[in-house]
């Protein structure tokens, strides 16, 4: 996935914080680091950071 905005702050495994009880967002990077094997973020210039992850298929 690939977020546009600025505003995010780059997060890596093992450092999300938790999700706000009421809030509408915050979630994704939760269920792929439940889900996946190894995941990373890669900041690109000048504003956006793409997510790449890894799945076991068995």
């Amino acid at each position: 996935m690939t977020d546009a905005r600025a505003d995010r702050v780059r997060l890596g495994p093992g450092t999300l914080p938790p999700p706000s009880l009421d809030g509408d967002s915050g979630r994704s990077l939760i269920l792929v680091e439940a889900l996946s094997t190894h995941w990373e973020t890669v900041t690109h210039a000048p504003y956006t950071k793409t997510v790449g992850c890894e799945v076991a298929l068995s």
